[in-house]
Formats: structure tokens, C-alpha cells, sequence
């Protein structure tokens, strides 16, 4: 879940074990284990949600553009900052504004600069930044929220041309971007395709489409689901096998192969049930996502209730979870699980 354009860029730092096998794009994917992250405005070491578990997590995701919440530092700059004292850095980008069709043809009609020089511009910076990187590029494409969306909607129209957006044009502005990195000699990146699980969605309800969104085997080393229960927006609650299950199956159906990621992940509280919500992190973390050999990692969604680039306070606050006593601590012993083997924190 995301609002706005901030949403487009979202960074993640994941710090892997030694007893990882090599995935293409150098990041390693987990055997023995199932990673862990949270999301965090900006590098901040133990985050919050560390120190409330008493747990060193693997993976920090930043989902806000880099350089304007480091204060306009280079893109370079910004890596450093963000990567420090993790081995593994992930960046996933878009460029705010533009459209599938814009970066297909480079052209920079309504944007700053062409599509071509800004991901090539990130392009050098990652290359020169050297470690290996995860890259979630176009997130939530099935889904009518975003300039790049390629859902049956009539939101979904490149912002700058008005033009139709559909899934082949997600596939080769993907694809244009993909070719840039290699260009630029950037091979320190793994492609993470990550779309929307919304079980409730009236755009594609049995998903029917995902498979005409995948950039193909050759151009993705992880496939990814976002995964949330929005009881106040659905009116219903909903498990995360609910919301994750028919999604999953779809993907593994054209991607069997690929390692996945749960690229966010969170559940609103129900007023009705203050405990509702810490049985829900507790089945997730300790049945659900173990029971999947394919997920190798996720990444629990927060904001910082301070960041006022991101949600209004009032909204914020429902997703944070280091402030919910009873959800921390469920989320606390689900992380007890064998399948975590989370390291306590200061080790």
C-alpha cells in the first residue's frame, strides 16, 4: 500500500547470511531461511521496530525517492548512507511522473529530464555503489494507483501523452530499463517484479492478467507480492493466505522457478478486537509464509508517523507496529520460528 508518487521509489537493504546460494544479479538467495525486513523512512540503525523485537532483521526498505529525503544528496551519496553496514542494498525506482510510453520512447515531455538519463544516471550510481542490489521496478502495475499502472482502468493512461497504458507497454518500458543497467555495466542488480495481491480487486479479480505484465524469465531473478488486509477498505478481514494465495499460485503457474519476496506486508487493526490484529501477524509469520518453500523473504510495511512526506498522521499511525503492544509481541514469538533464526539484536 502506497500513496502518491513517493511511493514510486522504494529502497531496501538486505543483509543475507553466508549460508545463501548465489542468485543471478549476485544477490543471494536464502536456503535455510526465510529473510526479514521492515520498512524505514531512512537509515536509521537499530530501526524502531528492531528494538522493539530485540531482533536484528535482514532487510530495511526505504519507499520514498532517495535523494530527496537524504536532502538532495547525490545518488551515490545516498546508497552510501542508506547501505551502511549492510552488504546488501535493493533499490526499486521509478521516475515520478512518467508514463510507460514516455520511457518506452525517452521522451521527457512534463519531466525534468529524459527517462534514459535518469536511469542511467542510477544506473552508474549503483554500478560504482558495487554491492549486489535487489531492484523493484514498477511496483503494483495491476493496480489503478500509479503513472505507470497497467490495469484495465481508465486511470491508467500515461500522465504526459494520455495515451492507454496496457501490459505489453509495462513489458517494454521494463524491459528498455533492464537494458540500460546492463549497458551501463550496473550486473550488480536482481530484478524483483512485484504486483498488487488484492483479493477484492474489480480490475482483475482472478488475475488473470499477470502473466501479460511479466517481463519474461530472462529479464526477472524474483517475483513478488504486496500484501495487505484493509478491513477499511474491503469491510471484510482477511487472513494472509487469503489475500496471498490465489495471487501466489497464479504467479508460480508462468514464474515456478523464481524466488519470491513479499515485498510489503501489514494488516490495519480491527476497533472491535485491539487483539485481532497480533493473531493475524502471529498466523502469517508463524504458519503462513513458512508453509511457502518459495518465499525466501519479507518486509513488514511502516511509516514513520514524522515523515510528513508520506501519510497523514491519523493514517500512518494504523500500520505502525512497533507502538502496538499485543502486535509486537505476536509478531515477537511468530519470529521465534525456525524458519527466521533472526540473530538478537547487537550480534
Amino acid at each position: 500500500m502506497k500513496t502518491g508518487y513517493l511511493a514510486a521509489a522504494a529502497i531496501l537493504a538486505v543483509l543475507f547470511a553466508a549460508s545463501a546460494e548465489a542468485q543471478s544479479g549476485n544477490v543471494p538467495i536464502p536456503r535455510d531461511r526465510v529473510y526479514v525486513g521492515v520498512m524505514a523512512p531512512v537509515a536509521q540503525t537499530p530501526t524502531p521496530l528492531e528494538r522493539g523485537l530485540g531482533m536484528r532483521l535482514d532487510i530495511i526498505q526505504f519507499n520514498n525517492l532517495v535523494t530527496s529525503e537524504l536532502g538532495g544528496a547525490s545518488k551515490l551519496a545516498s546508497l552510501q548512507k542508506l547501505g551502511a553496514g549492510y552488504p546488501i542494498l535493493s533499490l526499486a525506482l521509478v521516475q515520478p511522473h512518467a508514463g510507460l510510453h514516455g520511457t518506452i520512447t525517452n521522451n521527457d515531455a512534463g519531466l525534468a529530464q529524459k527517462p534514459d538519463d535518469y536511469y542511467r544516471e542510477w544506473a552508474q550510481a549503483i554500478k560504482a555503489y558495487g554491492k549486489p542490489m535487489l531492484l523493484r521496478w514498477g511496483v503494483e502495475m495491476n493496480e489503478a494507483n500509479f503513472p505507470w499502472c497497467v490495469a484495465n482502468s481508465p486511470r491508467c493512461v500515461d500522465p504526459n501523452t494520455g495515451e492507454r497504458q496496457v501490459p505489453a507497454d509495462f513489458v517494454q518500458a521494463w524491459r528498455h530499463v533492464h537494458d540500460i543497467f546492463t549497458a551501463e555495466g550496473a550486473t550488480n542488480v536482481s530484478w524483483v517484479w512485484c504486483p498488487s495481491a488484492d483479493p477484492r480487486s474489480r480490475i482483475d479479480p482472478d488475475y488473470d492478467a499477470l502473466q501479460s505484465m511479466y517481463p519474461g524469465d530472462a529479464y526477472v531473478d524474483w517475483t513478488c507480492l504486496d500484501v495487505y488486509n484493509k478491513p477499511a477498505m474491503t469491510h471484510e478481514w482477511l487472513s494472509f493466505g487469503q489475500v496471498l494465495d490465489r495471487p501466489m499460485a497464479r504467479i508460480l503457474s508462468f514464474a515456478p522457478n523464481k524466488p519470491m519476496i513479499i515485498g510489503e506486508t501489514n494488516t490495519q487493526t480491527d476497533p472491535s478486537d485491539p487483539n485481532r490484529r497480533a493473531q493475524w501477524f502471529a498466523d502469517a509469520f508463524g504458519a503462513e509464509i513458512p508453509k511457502h518453500p518459495q518465499i525466501r523473504a519479507v518486509v513488514i510495511w511502516q511509516q514513520d508517523r514524522s515523515n510528513t512526506l508520506t501519510l497523514p498522521a491519523m493514517r500512518r499511525i494504523d500500520w505502525m507496529v512497533e507502538d502496538d503492544g499485543p502486535a509486537l509481541s505476536a509478531l515477537r514469538g511468530a519470529l521465534g520460528n525456525g524458519a527466521y533464526r533472526l540473530a538478537p539484536l547487537g550480534q
